[in-house]
């Protein structure tokens, strides 16, 4: 689901979470303001850090 957000020129990033009840996997999709992808990455990586998945 980051086409729309691509389109729009927005740089997005998907996070896996975990997994639900039925084990089916979940994931955070996270979008940054434009033109600001490294910020993005730069919080995604502390966000994967706080939520366990380094």
């Amino acid at each position: 689901m980051n086409v729309p957000w691509t389109h729009a020129g927005l740089p997005t990033i998907s996070l896996p979470v975990g997994s639900a009840a039925n084990s089916l996997p979940l994931g955070l999709q996270c979008v940054g303001r434009f033109q600001r992808d490294e910020y993005l990455l730069a919080w995604a990586a502390g966000l994967a850090e706080v939520l366990g998945m380094v």
